[in-house]
């Protein structure tokens, strides 16, 4: 069976694709995934996107959303960890869904429902 060859895109599409349609987008070896999906969105549907002709009133292709048990899981483990981790409070940030997270060696971008960092260590991308 011959592979399906995919279009390869740039971290400024990506940021790109962002701007138009929010952030409940990652970003994996030049491809686009929904944050809540499992599969590479089709290179056509982020090339339309993308185009100047684009318009969000014509936009109708589907984009997966969490479901409410998703949601219920990711809400009660940020509050568990901010609880347990109230103690050391002064060395940690504990974000919830939205913030973005860079892989550097992998050129990865990740949006997980949940993060913590160290507050010495951090470091926050410019384009955010």
């Amino acid at each position: 069976m011959v592979g399906v060859e995919t279009k390869k895109h740039t971290v400024e599409d990506y940021y790109l694709f962002m701007s138009k349609l929010g952030d409940f987008f990652e970003y994996a070896d030049g491809e686009i995934f929904s944050k809540y999906g499992d599969k590479p969105l089709p290179a056509d549907v982020i090339d339309y996107v993308l185009s100047a002709d684009f318009d969000t009133k014509d936009f109708t292709f589907p984009i997966p959303m969490p479901t409410r048990k998703h949601q219920l899981i990711a809400s009660n483990a940020l509050f568990g960890i901010r609880t347990n981790l109230k103690a050391n409070a002064k060395k940690f940030f504990v974000y919830g869904d939205g913030t973005k997270v860079l892989i550097a060696d992998k050129g990865t971008y990740r949006v997980p429902d949940l993060a913590v960092t160290q507050k010495d260590t951090e470091v926050f991308d410019e384009k955010d």
